[in-house]
């Protein structure tokens, strides 16, 4: 029995291998196939290649011209304003619904402005606590903050 079944996988090996072939074999002629209609269509076209690079020369001086023109880059910039501004929010016609973002920036402005005047206060609080009294001397000592010497060159 198993002579059988061994007879029957090599049956089945063989088999295999020549459909493989065959399908190399047709792989190889659509390849063949290939190659000849890409060597009529190149021979075709190289006689119209010439006339179809002058003619595509023209188009894209003529398109040069036309995109560095003044009246071209006026337009493209202004394009880019007037995008720039609708999406910045301050256009008139924008959503009305949506929060007016100058208030956000104002309150943005206010929370900070609280928030480094609470942190001023900490530190006065805390400076008043370390007084050292020396006599009828006080000091506390304060951070001083001074200019270097090429900030005040510039100004």
């Amino acid at each position: 029995m198993d002579s059988f079944e061994i007879n029957n996988v090599k049956v089945e090996k063989a088999n295999a291998i020549l459909k493989h072939l065959h399908l190399r074999k047709l792989a190889n002629l659509f390849r063949i196939i290939e190659i000849c209609v890409l060597l009529v269509m190149v021979s075709r076209f190289s006689t119209q290649l010439p006339l179809a690079v002058k003619n595509s020369g023209k188009y894209f001086k003529d398109l040069t011209v036309v995109l560095v023109g003044p009246r071209f880059v006026f337009i493209i910039g202004n394009a880019i304003v007037v995008i720039l501004f609708v999406q910045s929010g301050q256009f008139p016609a924008h959503d009305s619904s949506r929060k007016n973002t100058g208030s956000d920036y104002y309150e943005e402005f206010v929370e900070k402005s609280k928030k480094t005047e609470n942190s001023h206060r900490y530190e006065q609080s805390k400076c008043q606590k370390n007084v050292v009294s020396v006599g009828t001397h006080t000091s506390c000592k304060t951070k001083i903050c001074r200019r270097s010497q090429s900030e005040k060159s510039s100004l």
